[in-house]
C-alpha cells in the first residue's frame, strides 16, 4: 500500500485531500520525486493524523503548480471544513488497520476509531 491516499474533493476549498497512511510524510515523498501525481495545478490539504496525532500540526496545505509543490505555499492549517473532517474520519474508520498499525498511542488510536476526537 502507498504511504498516502489521494482523494479528489468536490465543492471544497481544496482540490485534493492527501491522507498519510503511515508515519512517512507524503509531503516529503512529493518533494523527493519532484512531482505530485494526478495534479497539475491546484491546492492540496494533507491529513497527517497518523504522523502527528491530533496536535495542531495535523493538517497542512500547499499549492501545486506544474505538478510540483510550491514550497513557499506550504503551511499548517488550524481548522478545516466539517465536510473534509468527515471524509477523513470515514477514511480512518473504513481503514482501521492503518490506525491500529500506526505508531500512535493506544488511547489515541481508540479515540480516532471511535470518533472521540
Amino acid at each position: 500500500m502507498k504511504n498516502y491516499t489521494m482523494i479528489k474533493l468536490k465543492n471544497e476549498s481544496y482540490d485534493y485531500l492527501v491522507i498519510a497512511n503511515s508515519y512517512e510524510n507524503p509531503v516529503n515523498d512529493f518533494l523527493v520525486k519532484r512531482k505530485v501525481p494526478k495534479v497539475v495545478c491546484g491546492s492540496i490539504l494533507f491529513n497527517l493524523t497518523l504522523i502527528n496525532g491530533v496536535d495542531p500540526n495535523r493538517y497542512a496545505t500547499a499549492r501545486v503548480e506544474n505538478s510540483e509543490i510550491n514550497l513557499s505555499s506550504l503551511k499548517l492549517v488550524d481548522t478545516i471544513e466539517k465536510s473534509i473532517e468527515n471524509i477523513s474520519k470515514q477514511y480512518f474508520i473504513q481503514n482501521a488497520f492503518l490506525v491500529q498499525n500506526s505508531v500512535l498511542p493506544s488511547a489515541l488510536k481508540y479515540a480516532i476509531l471511535n470518533d472521540v476526537v
